[in-house]
């Protein structure tokens, strides 16, 4: 049951804001229920975002329901691409974004696995611009979190490593994703976008080269 203890009887969640479910980690059906750990750990409150549908036991205090986001990479025999394309008017018009960003600004070159390091000091710069954008709390501008990810970039022998996506146009990285690849699962964490180059929706390309080489390498979903 990771928690940070705040206060005397005031617990949050390990991590509380770049990770979406808390709550007890077991086995199902098996060991204490969320509420009977608070009781043992001397809590009154657990304020959290989400947690799991088989936690039956804090039903009584749930706000509201929502379905996971998930890509089946195989939803589709001939790619995830082809899927999209049938389901979303977005992927229909972004191949004539992507001519004209190759037009722009080069051909596009994309590397799943960047193992270059100013490459994610690129996307943390690009994320804190775009929170200072919209006025959202600038999460990746705080020294732990950010030697978190640099910390996961490092480890590539991790069962749950940390894994960067970048997208280029010529010599620029227009788009770039920071997320975790666990066995054949890969989590979309951190997308950003230059906005320079806002022009032919790069993050949208981002996830097409994404998912397409995703695939080939094994992994068979994605958990947006």
């Amino acid at each position: 049951f990771p928690f940070q203890r705040h206060k005397q009887w005031l617990a949050k969640p390990v991590g509380v804001g770049i990770n979406d479910a808390h709550g007890l980690i077991s086995r199902l059906d098996q060991g204490p229920s969320l509420c009977e750990m608070m009781s043992f750990c001397r809590l009154r409150s657990f304020p959290f975002h989400a947690s799991p549908p088989e936690s039956s036991d804090i039903a009584q205090f749930q706000l509201g329901t929502t379905k996971s986001f998930l890509s089946d990479l195989n939803v589709d025999p001939r790619g995830y691409e082809y899927y999209l394309r049938e389901t979303s008017n977005t992927i229909e018009k972004q191949a004539q974004k992507t001519r004209r960003m190759i037009r722009d600004l080069g051909p596009l070159r994309f590397e799943f696995d960047c193992r270059d390091p100013r490459m994610l000091e690129r996307l943390i710069e690009l994320k804190c611009d775009q929170y200072t954008r919209t006025h959202t709390y600038r999460i990746l501008g705080v020294p732990w979190i950010q030697q978190l990810l640099r910390n996961m970039h490092a480890d590539t022998h991790a069962p749950a490593r940390g894994v960067l996506n970048v997208l280029f146009a010529g010599e620029m990285p227009v788009a770039l994703h920071f997320g975790i690849l666990e066995g054949d699962l890969l989590h979309y964490w951190f997308p950003v976008f230059d906005p320079a180059a806002g022009f032919g929706s790069p993050g949208t390309q981002l996830f097409l080269e994404v998912a397409r080489e995703a695939r080939e390498r094994g992994i068979v979903a994605v958990d947006m």
